[in-house]
């Protein structure tokens, strides 16, 4: 399977980097950054793990 990042997720990253770095420094938001890519990135390998939405009624 094939993840492919939309606009608005690539902003949100780029807003979180921002954020950390301002608030620790670089080498902090790379790794926030990293980890938020290589958690990404199960889904390759995993594509239907997560939570299963379960219909009301």
């Amino acid at each position: 399977m094939r993840i492919r990042w939309t606009t608005l997720a690539l902003e949100d990253l780029k807003l979180i980097s921002a954020r950390v770095e301002s608030q620790h420094n670089l080498a902090s938001a790379n790794r926030v950054c990293r980890a938020i890519y290589e958690t990404v990135q199960i889904l390759r390998r995993f594509p239907y793990s997560g939570k299963v939405d379960v219909e009301e009624g």
